[in-house]
């Protein structure tokens, strides 16, 4: 909105701009728990800034500019910045490591004034900074489960039935060439998905490619965000669609154990971080999929 409005008064008055003795308001990042308990580290840290109240700023005041930083050590971290109802904000993965987190704001607002015949251009700044400190907890794991289905619990125990002679399985057929993927991916799920006995390998392969390659979309179309809850409603999603179906879901479980390995090492080494990250990820791994013979 500054940024605008800075080249239109440019335009206009050809002044360069000067400070004048103005008083922005004081500078409040809202979020934070009032008790001062420690953030959850499995869940998105939302972080914004109030509708300012105009009946207490300076008649000169035309706008305000926000500028983020979140750094996790010396390292600059990724955030995704939000307006809602007049709040202006940001919301934050939390660190993999559990380290604080310290987050700067910058306001930039601005003023126009009269001297004389001339219009002025004022522009001011506040500034904030906070520290976001994590709950320790080893039993969490900040990486998600990758969202495919899983075996349904153990049903009804039978009588015990004479143990027939163990038969042969079949050699899994050779896996043909397939491109590896910007993240691997494709060839990950591919050879995973051959795991999958025959039978229950073709319609359970083209169900999770199109579940797939539909949520990549639906990311990339709705700007989703947070990614605890994509996986959640990828996975509700997998696992009624194999039941419409009425396939097995214990047949997929080694393909999911192969694949979840491979998603973790991505999301530890800093390569699946924000939702559009995911996206890329499950477009691979429906590519892989829809290759299935």
């Amino acid at each position: 909105m500054v940024k605008k409005l800075l080249i239109v008064v440019f335009s206009l008055v050809l002044c360069a701009p000067v400070i004048a003795d103005y008083n922005p308001p004081k500078l409040l990042i809202n979020g934070l728990p009032e008790n001062g308990e420690l953030l959850p580290n499995d869940d998105l840290v939302e972080l914004y800034i109030e509708p300012l109240d105009k009946t207490i700023l300076n008649k000169d005041w035309v706008g305000v500019d926000y500028e983020w930083e979140v750094l996790n050590g010396y390292q600059l971290r990724k955030f995704t910045k939000y307006e809602d109802e007049g709040n202006v904000g940001i919301r934050i993965m939390p660190p993999r490591d559990g380290k604080n987190l310290l987050v700067l704001v910058t306001a930039t607002h601005a003023y126009l004034s009269k001297d004389g015949d001339k219009t002025v251009l004022s522009l001011r700044k506040s500034k904030a900074r906070l520290i976001l400190k994590f709950v320790q907890n080893p039993n969490v794991d900040p990486c998600p489960p990758v969202p495919v289905p899983v075996p349904p619990g153990p049903g009804p125990v039978d009588p015990p039935t004479p143990v027939p002679p163990t038969p042969v399985p079949p050699t899994p057929p050779t896996p043909e060439p397939v491109p590896d993927g910007a993240l691997g991916l494709i060839k990950v799920a591919y050879n995973a998905a051959l795991t999958v006995p025959e039978g229950a390998r073709k319609p359970g392969a083209m169900i999770l490619a199109k579940n797939f390659a539909d949520y990549a979309k639906k990311i990339r179309d709705e700007k989703l965000f947070d990614v605890p809850q994509i996986l959640a409603n990828l996975k509700a999603l997998n696992e009624k669609s194999f039941d419409d179906a009425k396939l097995d879901r214990g047949m997929w479980t080694a393909f999911s154990s192969t694949l979840n390995e491979a998603l973790k090492k991505l999301y530890n080494n800093g390569t699946l971080n924000v939702a559009t990250d995911f996206a890329s990820a499950f477009s691979e791994i429906s590519d892989g999929l829809s290759r299935i013979k």
